[in-house]
């Protein structure tokens, strides 16, 4: 049986009358308001970012420590031998002075204005703890092409892909913010051993070339 968690009632309702399936239980509940202690498996999907972008204590927002306290609950919600599993994402290592040549392919000019509305707009660049003032995040000389350091240009392709009509929530989020040493790091002191590593970069990069030209030879 699965217990499916959502603190929006109205997300919960469209996953009940998308499915039929009677082993799954939808609940409209927060995830530290969850008292079940005796589950088997606790499965993230893509969450852990936002549980850290949205967190209410905005001191705390776009950091490790919400990602830490909820898989320290997790644990507590866990019966003997239960796991935990984490699909995120995962910052780049030591990629913050190196930078990309670019050319935004779309001769309208709409994917370079969206890229100079994410970098006016994304608290990944405002953030304090994400800005390093000796490596400008773009060189831009007025033509064609763009100087972009690294991780601001894999952050920026994940918004491009979903398009115009999701970047101002997209804008609200960090993704980026463990490392894999720091996810590792994060789930040892926890109390948690780790079993398994997936690296795994799905579809975005066929998706990614069609933004921009990079060299031929650079895998993001």
């Amino acid at each position: 049986h699965i217990t499916a968690i959502d603190g929006n009632e109205i997300m919960v309702s469209d996953a009940i009358r998308k499915n039929s399936d009677q082993r799954i239980l939808f609940l409209k509940s927060d995830f530290d308001k969850y008292m079940d202690k005796n589950l088997d498996c606790i499965l993230f999907s893509s969450v852990m970012h936002e549980i850290s972008s949205f967190n209410k204590w905005f001191d705390n927002r776009y950091l490790s420590q919400p990602i830490s306290d909820a898989i320290v609950r997790a644990g507590s919600m866990l019966a003997p031998d239960g796991i935990v599993v984490v699909r995120d994402m995962v910052r780049p290592e030591n990629c913050f002075k190196n930078y990309v040549n670019v050319t935004f392919k779309d001769k309208t000019g709409k994917m370079f204005n969206m890229f100079t509305d994410f970098m006016r707009m994304s608290p990944f660049m405002n953030n304090p703890c994400m800005f390093f003032g000796e490596y400008p995040k773009c060189h831009w000389d007025g033509g064609n092409c763009l100087d972009i350091r690294e991780d601001v240009l894999l952050e920026f392709l994940m918004v491009a892909t979903w398009g115009r009509e999701s970047f101002e929530r997209e804008m609200k989020e960090r993704k980026f913010i463990l490392s894999k040493y720091m996810w590792q790091e994060t789930f040892k002191n926890a109390g948690f051993a780790i079993n398994m590593w997936l690296d795994t970069n799905e579809e975005y990069p066929k998706y990614w070339k069609e933004i921009v030209d990079v060299p031929e030879d650079y895998v993001f």
